[in-house]
Order: C-alpha cells, then sequence, then structure tokens
C-alpha cells in the first residue's frame, strides 16, 4: 500500500515535470510571433497617435481653427483643448467677427460684453437693457440680440440668442448652452472637450 502510495506521487510529480515542459516549449515556440505582435500593436498605436498629434498641430497651424481641433468623418468635429485652469477658450466669429471667447458647458447663455459687442457693430440703446440675471455680483441687466451666425471652427449655428452685458460686468464672451444644445454632441472627455455638428 505504501509502495503504490509512492508511485502515485512520483507519477503525478512527473506529470508536472511534463506540463511544465510543454508550457516552457509553448512560451519559447510562440514568444516570437508574440514578440511581433505587441512589436506591431505598438507601432501601429504610435503611428496612430503620431498621426492624430499631426491633425492637431496642422489644426493648430490654420488661422481659423483652434488649437486641438480636427475635422474628422462627414461631420464637423472638434475638439478644444483645455488650458491649465480648464478653461476651454477660442476664437469665435460671431455675424463674421472674430471674438475672443470661451466654451462655457455651465453657462446658458451667450454672453457678449458689452465693449467686444460695440467692437463688432452690435450697440443695443440703455433702453434694451431689459434681461435681469443674476450673477455672483447680484442681478444685472441685459441685452438681448440674435446672433446672425456664430462660427467655431467649421462649425456653423445661425440665429442664436444672446445677451449683451453692461458695460464693465464681463471680460470674455461666453459661448455656452444657448449654442451648444443646437449640436448633435458635446462631450467633455478629461481635458477635451468634443464638438460635433
Amino acid at each position: 500500500m505504501a509502495s503504490s502510495t509512492g508511485f502515485r506521487g512520483l507519477f503525478k510529480e512527473g506529470l508536472a515535470w511534463v506540463a511544465g515542459g510543454v508550457v516552457v516549449a509553448l512560451s519559447l515556440f510562440y514568444s516570437e510571433n508574440i514578440s511581433r505582435g505587441i512589436a506591431s500593436f505598438t507601432r501601429s498605436a504610435n503611428e496612430n497617435g503620431a498621426e492624430l498629434a499631426m491633425r492637431v498641430v496642422e489644426a493648430h497651424q490654420e488661422p481659423d481653427l483652434q488649437r486641438g481641433e480636427a475635422m474628422v468623418g462627414k461631420g464637423r468635429r472638434i475638439f478644444l483643448r483645455a488650458d491649465r485652469n480648464n478653461m476651454f477658450h477660442v476664437k469665435a466669429y460671431i455675424n463674421g467677427r472674430p471674438v475672443n471667447s470661451l466654451v462655457d458647458t455651465g453657462a446658458t447663455f451667450v454672453a457678449i460684453p458689452y465693449e467686444a459687442a460695440a467692437a463688432i457693430g452690435l450697440r443695443p440703446r440703455q433702453s434694451e437693457f431689459t434681461i435681469k440675471v443674476r450673477t455672483a455680483n447680484g442681478i444685472s441687466l441685459n441685452a438681448p440680440v440674435v446672433l446672425r451666425k456664430v462660427r467655431i471652427g467649421e462649425i456653423v449655428v445661425h440665429d442664436v440668442d444672446a445677451l449683451i452685458t453692461p458695460p464693465g460686468m464681463l471680460h470674455t464672451t461666453l459661448v455656452g448652452m444657448e449654442f451648444l444644445k443646437r449640436l448633435k454632441r458635446v462631450n467633455i472627455r478629461g481635458r477635451e472637450l468634443e464638438l460635433v455638428n
């Protein structure tokens, strides 16, 4: 009985060694192919990353495109990269005129500082400041306008409701949800904002 138990133990140990040898042999046999596959995948990923980076650089070099923008597919798709403060700065074209702006998904309106509005020919009379808006500094009266066209990169939206803020109230034009809700998709991924029209 003891000898049969000892034999079974030796047999199991022998099987373990054979199985281990097979695993090692297969590993050596396939390692070259696995390495080639990993190298191919890595090279492909690097090439795709380089291609994407190139598109971003090329878009940045175009005067009408913003850093991080790229046109992909049949529709218009733009990627905006956040600055160090996680703000998405762009040059928007309002009624064909360039305006330094901030795309803000937390803003309800498109809000244009009085000074920027005047620079592009929008000069509401004092009596037109009728829309009350609650801000961190209290309630302000703003002038409603309809913008014929707002363009960011190749994304164009017509007849956009906007507000002109009182003088000194705002320093940068905010492109808020009144513009963004007209797009097919708005998506924040990390430090990038994707806009699709």
